[in-house]
């Protein structure tokens, strides 16, 4: 409140303790004596003329009425005393505070919403419609603000947002969908490869994209770390024969045979194994087998060579596996042979 408007209130305060002592004086039986009051209203000149206690009672209720507005007036000028909002209702625009252990600085309770209802709580720069979701705290940022709600930690450690529940976080985007980064990087989910591939790789920043990719930013643009398409880790195993054909038939010219991986030391899940392949008893004049996964339906490649008949040979070979786990392999050549599949290592 200003000087002008406290001493407004004082003196209408003053003139109306002063009515009430001549007003008791008149009750006293002083009725038939002239009253002076001098100074009613600041702008109004000194009255002179006699008064009755009729006339002297309308005028204490003109300065109390007065009084009475002048105090709403000064209410709403006021701020708020020191001890407004402390362990109290929330007020807009003081500060709310508790002082109780273990609760709310500011706590807002509903115990229902109608079915139209949005929001708890809800702040709008008013060019965007708040939310639709039935939340807590909706934040609705449009073309005066570009955040709807943020979480800040100046500190070195802490939460900006926490986000608990079924779903602790959830974030929807015709571009973006979460994207958190720090000064060393950070993690986001990027809605295709392509808005990926067309950005700026930060240094140590990990994203996700839409297609299921595993990205690393690093000062060479993005590189592929996992997918669905590709390998993921490898596990070395001590070496385990999952085929011989010595106990069944050699693969002959023209041929192609489907082997199962998957058991014993390969797990369900993996998407290729490492393999030691083996020729044994080749038929001359010459020949090579291809190990491709168990759905590709033909390659001209080659995974090994032989060069004559009653040859021993062995070499080493990364191959895809199908959705169940196999492999296939090819004989392209006019000979057959035996072959040994011993795997090393799977990519999970």
């Amino acid at each position: 409140m200003t000087g002008h408007a406290v001493g407004g209130e004082i003196e209408l305060k003053a003139q109306i303790i002063e009515l009430q002592q001549r007003l008791a004086a008149l009750e006293r039986g002083a009725d038939s004596q002239s009253v002076s009051i001098q100074g009613v209203a600041a702008s109004a000149p000194p009255m002179a003329e006699p008064i009755g206690r009729r006339a002297l009672l309308r005028r204490v209720g003109t300065v109390a009425a007065g009084a009475a507005a002048a105090s709403v007036v000064g209410g709403m000028l006021r701020p708020a005393a020191a001890g407004v909002g402390i362990n109290g209702n929330m007020q807009i625009g003081n500060a709310n505070i508790s002082t109780t252990a273990n609760t709310p600085q500011t706590l807002l309770k509903v115990s229902s919403l109608a079915s139209g209802d949005s929001a708890v709580f809800a702040v709008s720069d008013g060019s965007t419609a708040t939310s639709t979701r039935r939340a807590a705290i909706v934040g609705a940022a449009g073309t005066q603000l570009d955040t709807g709600v943020a979480g800040i930690v100046s500190g070195t450690s802490g939460v900006g947002v926490l986000g608990q529940g079924p779903i602790g976080l959830l974030g929807a985007s015709n571009n973006v969908h979460i994207k958190l980064t720090d000064a060393s990087g950070g993690f986001s989910l990027l809605p295709t490869t392509a808005a990926l591939l067309a950005s700026t790789a930060a240094i140590g920043q990990i994203v996700l994209d839409r297609s299921e990719n595993l990205w690393l930013g690093s000062s060479g643009g993005w590189k592929k770390l996992a997918g669905p398409t590709s390998a993921g880790a490898f596990h070395i195993i001590t070496p385990a024969r999952v085929y011989d054909s010595r106990s069944s038939s050699k693969l002959t010219g023209g041929l192609t045979r489907l082997i199962p991986i998957i058991g014993g030391s390969v797990p369900t899940g993996a998407k290729a194994v490492m393999a030691t392949l083996t020729l044994t008893n080749t038929d001359g004049p010459s020949g090579f087998l291809t190990m491709t996964a168990g759905n590709v339906g033909s390659t001209t490649a080659s995974s090994i060579n032989w060069f004559a008949a009653g040859q021993n040979l062995a070499t080493t070979v990364v191959s895809e596996l199908d959705s169940v786990g196999r492999v296939k392999m090819f004989n392209n050549s006019g000979s057959g042979t035996d072959f040994i599949i011993d795997v090393t290592g799977y990519y999970l």
